[in-house]
């Protein structure tokens, strides 16, 4: 049995309440009235890509990857969230050989695609090819070796639409683009864009994973994951909410995925684990069967807050 013990002999941890933040402090606000911090070790990079502000800091998740004040992903938790944003869709598709991969700086998407032994062929849609050797002398997981697999190869246009890809489709589209609230106005909303343009170069059996943004049903939130589930539905027959959680970013995520009839959630745990099997795909340390089965098992209070907010569909 376990021993019980009084309140006085338990340790306890005294969190600084948010007046006690200062510099030291990464701080983003969630929601009305909530945030959450991350303790700075050291401040161990600085620069700019367009107009967006980069910094690799040190903290207790190791180095962590911060844009416009916003953290991105982790040295000791990225994994959770792209092997849960990439391996879904893959594992779905029978036979994935092309896949075409938007955003994601560190080249983490590109390691867990390559992963797969069907794929031939990874094209990357670079907004800023030089980032990642920026980020590889700083950051640990900066999968720039990655780049250097032959079956790799960048795409550099202005714009993501079919022209810049002479007409060719792809199984698989990997996509982890700015959220709704990111994206600036209507007319030049780069999540819709990215879903619009996948739509058109997807192959007919083929699938979109896509980052959605929070699992935070409350009013005043940061999350705009109904905005997404909406624009993904505008251009989609299919879409599907796969949920991880991310411990450094405090708030479960959605990542959507879309298809033109398929079904991603349906693929049984089975076939998952026999797929991942025989694509070698033996050491991954998130995605299985068993964890296909949770992403995909949306509790009732978030299908609830996503049919409420789910406008009429055109």
């Amino acid at each position: 049995m376990p021993v019980s013990r009084s309140a006085s002999e338990v340790p306890v941890k005294t969190l600084p309440s948010p007046r006690q933040f200062g510099p030291d402090w990464l701080v983003e606000v969630v929601g009305a009235g909530e945030v959450h911090a991350h303790q700075v070790g050291k401040r161990v990079a600085e620069f700019s890509v367009g107009s967006a502000q980069v910094e690799v800091l040190e903290t207790s998740y190791g180095r962590i990857l911060v844009k416009n004040a916003r953290l991105q992903s982790t040295q000791n938790d990225e994994w959770i969230y792209h092997e849960a944003l990439v391996h879904p869709g893959v594992v779905a598709h029978p036979n994935p050989r092309s896949v075409l991969c938007v955003g994601g700086t560190t080249g983490a998407i590109i390691r867990e695609v390559l992963r797969h032994k069907t794929v031939e062929e990874v094209l990357v849609y670079w907004v800023d090819p030089h980032i990642m050797e920026t980020l590889d002398r700083h950051l640990p997981y900066a999968e720039k070796a990655a780049v250097a697999d032959p079956r790799v190869k960048g795409v550099y246009s202005t714009s993501l639409d079919a022209s810049a890809f002479q007409g060719r489709k792809f199984d698989v589209i990997i996509a982890d683009p700015p959220e709704p609230s990111e994206s600036g106005a209507p007319d030049h909303d780069v999540y819709r864009h990215v879903v619009e343009s996948a739509a058109a170069v997807l192959s007919d059996d083929g699938i979109l994973a896509i980052a959605g943004g929070a699992v935070h049903p409350v009013a005043e939130s940061i999350s705009t994951l109904p905005e997404a589930v909406a624009v993904a539905r505008r251009y989609f027959g299919v879409v599907e909410l796969g949920i991880a959680s991310v411990p450094s970013l405090g708030i479960p995520w959605g990542m959507l995925f879309c298809t033109h009839g398929a079904n991603v959630m349906s693929i049984d745990s089975t076939t998952v684990d026999e797929r991942l099997s025989r694509r070698g795909l033996s050491s991954l340390s998130f995605y299985d069967g068993e964890t296909h089965r949770s992403m995909f098992a949306m509790p009732k209070h978030v299908r609830l807050w996503l049919t409420q907010n789910e406008p009429v569909r055109k």
